[in-house]
């Protein structure tokens, strides 16, 4: 009977995000025909948990568009109107777009506002010059999910592209990440520090790193943030066993076995590292990783 309820819960929750994803796809679309009427826009694509069909009710809805010459605000401003928006804010703005954010019946709406040209430097930027800007990555990574909804061809050959991950890439963004200090440095900075916040800062800062080499080992794209990360270690074909619930042990461990824990994760990844892209020196981050401290002695230090 309990596993028919879970079931039964499993399957109510399936409907429920399908009829919030739809609800959410709908605005969406809704949205975009106000801006579509705009001769200079060349596609209008939304991106995130509403692409990916894994929204929420407190999921908001992030939308990308795609311009030869960008709007003025005032055209914004019209068209958040003709949305029936309120609350209306423009968070950034360069030469290059607008980030602007409004709520449609209550629901948080968020529009990326770029020029085509910049998006053809990003493309050239990470797939030519094999860039690590995490803005890049992070744009990337919503575009590789994005669901077109107005220029549905421009928007599928810039996925076409994203798809034809260069392996020069992978190799980039692993040798970015590879970079832990060494394991007695680390023991010496965490079992000394007295402040939780630092302490946590540590370990986060070490997790992000091992994620970064995976993502990187795996050809994929750094996401924003690892909100979801349960999410993109599903996705990861290689990986330490057991990642997921290892690296959230990590922050709920005494200090000691926390480090071990951190410890053997550095290593496992070096190791996969090692088998799949065997051009980077993983033998000279071992020797540096592994270097023991070598304190100042007292007489030295008189």
């Amino acid at each position: 009977m309990a596993h028919e309820g879970g079931e039964l819960h499993g399957r109510r929750r399936g409907r429920e995000m399908d009829s919030v994803n739809e609800y959410l796809l709908n605005m969406a679309r809704r949205n975009a025909q106000v801006y579509s009427k705009n001769p200079d826009v060349r596609a209008i694509a939304v991106v995130g948990s509403v692409a990916t069909q894994r929204a929420t009710r407190y999921s908001d809805i992030d939308t990308i568009l795609l311009y030869e010459k960008l709007p003025q605000r005032k055209m914004l401003e019209d068209a958040m109107k003709c949305n029936k928006g309120e609350s209306w804010q423009i968070l950034s703005e360069d030469k290059d777009g607008f980030l602007d954010t409004y709520r449609v019946n209550g629901i948080e709406c968020q529009f990326a506002h770029g020029l085509v040209s910049w998006y053809e430097n990003l493309f050239e930027e990470v797939f030519e010059e094999y860039s690590t800007d995490r803005v890049y990555h992070v744009v990337l990574y919503g575009l590789k999910d994005a669901l077109p909804l107005y220029g549905d061809a421009f928007i599928e050959e810039m996925k076409t592209r994203i798809a034809r991950y260069p392996r020069e890439l992978s190799v980039a963004l692993v040798n970015e990440h590879l970079k832990f200090p060494p394991i007695d440095e680390l023991r010496y900075r965490t079992m000394k520090e007295d402040s939780m916040l630092r302490y946590y800062e540590i370990l986060t800062k070490i997790a992000t790193g091992i994620m970064g080499v995976l993502v990187g080992l795996n050809r994929m794209y750094m996401p924003r943030n690892f909100g979801k990360m349960n999410l993109l270690i599903e996705r990861f074909e290689v990986k330490p066993e057991n990642l997921y619930q290892r690296l959230n042990t990590v922050f709920t461990q005494e200090r000691d076995t926390s480090l071990a824990e951190i410890d053997r994760l550095i290593l496992e990844t070096a190791n996969l590292v090692e088998v799949h892209l065997p051009e980077i020196d993983v033998k000279n981050f071992r020797n540096s990783y592994l270097m023991k401290l070598h304190p100042i002695s007292a007489e030295e230090s008189s």
